[in-house]
């Protein structure tokens, strides 16, 4: 992917908010802290915001920096420092989202397994999309080995790793990862779950229960899951 550098006006930088869009991140929804406001007012900008070129005009969405943007529309900036990325295919966005924030922020284990699972979709469509399907033959699918080598690289993270996220975005009950999104339990404990008992939803949500149940209004925690994001 070919990458440049440019002093780019804030006005023509795009916040992606769009969830269908291949570089959304929930976390485009937060606000930079007063600290960072701070730290740019007193010491410039001392990491580039990655962009991409919107391919109709000179506006580019950002990929990476969010807050680096916000920080600076809060400050009165007219430009900002970029580096701009081209990239070729949905894939490729969704590889430069991640890369660019997981290996600099971890997002929780939830939301990454989401991305996980938008990615592999993407590298999948991709995959059918280039190899045209005889009448009557089923599509083709990606080496499981492939689409894990990919993540763990563009995660930063080991590859068992990968697989716990894979246990959550294929084989936990939707009940459970939402319990995970309003931090009643943990990420680890939700990869738990749904190891115990993959793809057996009653049986999750029957040991959730029984989870918060004990939990009361406390939040359900492990340490016997590597918490990758917590």
């Amino acid at each position: 992917m070919k990458e440049t550098f440019s002093q780019i006006p804030l006005k023509n930088l795009i916040l992606v908010k769009d969830a269908s869009h291949p570089l959304f991140d929930k976390r485009a929804n937060e606000k930079p802290s007063e600290a960072l406001v701070e730290d740019m007012r007193t010491n410039g900008l001392l990491q580039n915001i990655v962009v991409v070129p919107n391919g109709k005009d000179d506006h580019y969405f950002i990929a990476a920096g969010r807050r680096r943007f916000q920080a600076a529309q809060i400050l009165d900036w007219s430009t900002i420092q970029c580096q701009i990325v081209e990239a070729e295919s949905e894939s490729d966005l969704r590889e430069i989202m991640i890369r660019e924030n997981e290996q600099r922020r971890n997002d929780s284990l939830v939301r990454k397994s989401l991305k996980l699972k938008d990615y592999w979709k993407g590298l999948q469509d991709e995959f059918v999309s280039a190899k045209p399907i005889p009448e009557g033959e089923e599509a083709p699918q990606l080496d499981r080995k492939v689409l894990v080598s990919k993540a763990s690289a563009i995660f930063g993270v080991k590859k068992d790793q990968i697989a716990n996220l894979e246990i959550l975005a294929y084989h936990t009950s939707p009940k459970v990862l939402t319990a995970a999104e309003r931090d009643r339990i943990s990420g680890s404990v939700a990869v738990e779950i749904g190891k115990a008992n993959p793809d057996d939803f009653d049986k999750q949500e029957a040991r959730l229960a029984k989870l918060l149940l004990k939990a009361g209004d406390g939040k359900v925690s492990s340490k016997k899951v590597y918490p990758i994001g917590e």
